[in-house]
């Protein structure tokens, strides 16, 4: 969407972003963390030089707002990586 905002529709399994329709997508995606490996300094070197996360820093900055289904379900950890990349 060009100079538009987009709602980031994600859950945390992809069977449950399944359910959630065809524009949904996990989490771990959406934001460009992976499976969660990296630490916070990795991270922000990967989204500053790495062209693989391109598309994600760009989905990051379109969006306004994102759902995540089954919070509950998210770790701290995973958290506080998905925190640290849409600030």
């Amino acid at each position: 969407m060009c100079g538009q905002k987009m709602i980031g529709m994600t859950a945390i399994t992809g069977m449950a972003s399944l359910q959630l329709g065809p524009k949904s997508t996990t989490l771990h995606h959406w934001a460009g963390i992976m499976d969660g490996r990296f630490s916070l300094d990795k991270l922000a070197e990967l989204f500053n030089n790495d062209d693989k996360f391109a598309e994600a820093k760009r989905r990051l900055h379109q969006t306004q707002c994102f759902i995540i289904d089954e919070i509950s379900m998210l770790s701290a950890k995973v958290f506080n990586k998905v925190e640290f990349v849409v600030m």
